[in-house]
């Protein structure tokens, strides 16, 4: 007859114990390979292990633990990596928090409602941002046919700081930065606030448009450095407007002003716009001496070429017969 095997309880439970803060305890006796059988029997001898098992959302769990077992569920369970495409992998909260894991979802939708920001968004957002602070925000994640927390200016432009803080680790409305350089910062079209990275952040092109009435993200930009009070700087006049402003001064518009092309043209500022701190206070960024219709190539070669100093000492007097010169020297 094969001899009953002694089970040393107390050594499993405190091996268990010590992760109980991390993981649910049925998982947390898989980890440790105890068997369902012998995950019962311990239950059984250890009363207070079956009420945590049983009634996690009731009296259980909090914030922490509820974090730390969302972040042991996406990365040892659904074996996800964490970078900033996460959002946008997970599974819906159906499939995701299954089993031992359907108590946290529940939870986390209860917290949710008594909350005046966050029941704007997922439980599944509340709990991977809780799991993995400083990573994501709740734009990121799945919204609700009913989503209207962007309907909000102020919100749309809370949630673009936040996207700057988590991308740069710069609080554009705290820290010590000189105005000047925030401008450029936000008005850079390649940098934090282009269309790809923003729809990456969750705010798509269909909030903004919306919100702000336009189709142009670059007025969202212009709007943000008004919120800041950066808009000591000055602005672009529409395409619309600069056209009427060269040909008010008979400068052609329908050609490159360097090579004679007739198709796709843009308006160049030389002074541009974030260096327009530079310009005296008689001079002004849209004046027709500081525009220039050009191909977009040597539009582009054009952005390249910085006349501050030439400016500084001349004025706009030559400035865009210099431009012209050095673009075809290119």
């Amino acid at each position: 007859m094969k001899k009953k095997q002694n089970i040393d309880w107390t050594n499993i439970l405190i091996k268990i114990s010590k992760d109980i803060e991390k993981y649910p305890p049925s998982i947390l006796a898989k980890k440790h390979g105890i068997t369902r059988t012998n995950f019962g029997s311990l239950c059984k001898r250890f009363p207070k292990l079956m009420e945590i098992n049983k009634n996690l959302h009731k009296n259980y769990l909090n914030d922490e633990k509820a974090f730390n077992y969302t972040r042991y569920l996406v990365t040892d369970i659904l074996k996800l990596k964490v970078n900033e495409k996460l959002p946008r992998l997970l599974p819906k909260a159906s499939k995701m928090f299954f089993g031992p894991y359907n108590s946290i979802i529940v939870y986390a939708r209860k917290k949710i409602k008594k909350d005046s920001f966050w029941k704007n968004f997922s439980a599944t957002s509340y709990l991977v941002c809780g799991a993995f602070s400083e990573k994501f925000l709740p734009y990121q994640f799945e919204k609700g046919n009913n989503f209207k927390y962007f309907d909000s200016k102020i919100n749309i432009f809370k949630a673009l700081l936040e996207v700057f803080k988590l991308k740069n680790n710069i609080n554009l409305e705290k820290d010590d930065i000189d105005s000047e350089v925030k401008y450029s910062m936000i008005m850079d079209r390649r940098g934090t606030f282009s269309d790809p990275n923003l729809k990456l952040y969750g705010i798509q092109r269909r909030f903004w448009s919306k919100t702000f009435s336009t189709k142009k993200l670059n007025d969202v930009r212009i709007a943000l450095t008004e919120y800041l009070q950066l808009n000591s700087l000055k602005t672009r006049d529409s395409t619309k407007k600069i056209i009427n402003t060269l040909r008010k001064n008979n400068i052609k518009t329908t050609e490159c002003a360097v090579c004679g092309e007739t198709r796709r043209l843009e308006y160049h500022h030389i002074i541009n716009i974030q260096h327009s701190h530079v310009l005296s206070e008689e001079d002004d960024i849209n004046d027709h001496k500081n525009l220039i219709p050009l191909c977009i190539y040597h539009h582009d070669d054009a952005k390249n070429i910085n006349l501050n100093s030439y400016y500084k000492k001349n004025g706009f007097e030559g400035i865009k017969n210099t431009l012209i010169k050095r673009l075809k020297r290119i």
